[in-house]
């Protein structure tokens, strides 16, 4: 009686289990594991399931315990995210007597930890990065060039009279031009340049390059990107420009140095009628040695 309640509540558990000897040698597993896993059906006790061609090659021979994540589409082809926990079985003597996996579907909460290192990491309204993961992200990429040098250079750039389009058509309608601003630029990017909202109305783009890369050219052709934009509202043709400031970065200098020589550029292109790209430098003394 007590050995059939143990069985019905193992194949009752939503988590799947199998039991396996000391050799790899099938033993059990319940309902769960088996829906997950048809191949377990057919398993025969005492059978070395590793010589299965189809069985799961997440569950390979081991020497040791360990826990091992994968993914995999459900029977309706959703993608659902497994942990399996592979632990080695003790008699009271603490021998060695076989081994368990307990698979649990960790869908919920991988989905609820991707969506909140997405809030983290961009901003809402755009879905590029915000300006802490940019930080982040550039860190990484000055450390890697001290390695293995790279052209890097720094962008900013600010949307051209931003308050009056909001106080003429509102803020709904300045948040389409952020959103459009960030496609018609994307569209000149390579996938590995970093894009950022740096705030507002203002975003920041930092490059890595093995070939030489005309600072000027490249950023007169994002704000000509942004200069041909058109957007439509009511009857209305709204045009937007922007104003760029730009500065090459060397391996050793300090990103917060690069910071200020491009806002200094850019405070130049506004400056001087805006729509336009000034190309900085970060001063000798700014440099890092």
């Amino acid at each position: 009686m007590q050995e059939g309640l143990i069985i019905t509540a193992l194949e009752t558990m939503e988590d799947g289990m199998i039991v396996l000897d000391n050799d790899w040698c099938y033993q059990f597993s319940n309902y769960s594991a088996q829906t997950l896993f048809p191949v377990l059906r057919n398993c025969v006790k005492a059978e070395d399931v590793t010589h299965k061609p189809d069985w799961p090659k997440q569950f390979k021979r081991r020497t040791n315990s360990v826990t091992v994540n994968f993914e995999q589409n459900d029977s309706g082809g959703v993608l659902q995210y497994y942990r399996a926990s592979i632990r080695t079985v003790e008699n009271p003597q603490g021998a060695q007597i076989g081994w368990s996996i307990v698979i649990r579907n960790v869908t919920e909460v991988t989905v609820m930890i991707n969506q909140m290192e997405v809030l983290a990491t961009t901003d809402p309204l755009t879905g590029i990065y915000n300006r802490r993961n940019f930080y982040a992200r550039v860190c990484q990429e000055m450390d890697r060039a001290r390695r293995h040098p790279v052209e890097m250079s720094l962008i900013l750039f600010d949307i051209d009279h931003f308050k009056v389009v909001n106080d003429t058509y509102g803020h709904s309608v300045g948040d389409i031009v952020l959103c459009g601003v960030v496609e018609a630029t994307k569209n000149q990017l390579r996938p590995y340049d970093i894009f950022a909202r740096y705030g507002g109305e203002e975003f920041v783009i930092f490059t890595t390059s093995e070939d030489t890369l005309d600072l000027q050219q490249f950023s007169d052709r994002l704000r000509k990107a942004i200069e041909d934009m058109c957007i439509a509202y009511g009857g209305d043709e709204i045009k937007i420009t922007a104003s760029y400031g730009a500065v090459k970065v060397l391996p050793h200098d300090s990103i917060d140095n690069a910071f200020v020589a491009v806002d200094k550029a850019l405070y130049q292109a506004k400056s001087q009628g805006r729509n336009r790209s000034i190309i900085g430098e970060i001063q000798a003394e700014e440099r890092l040695l």
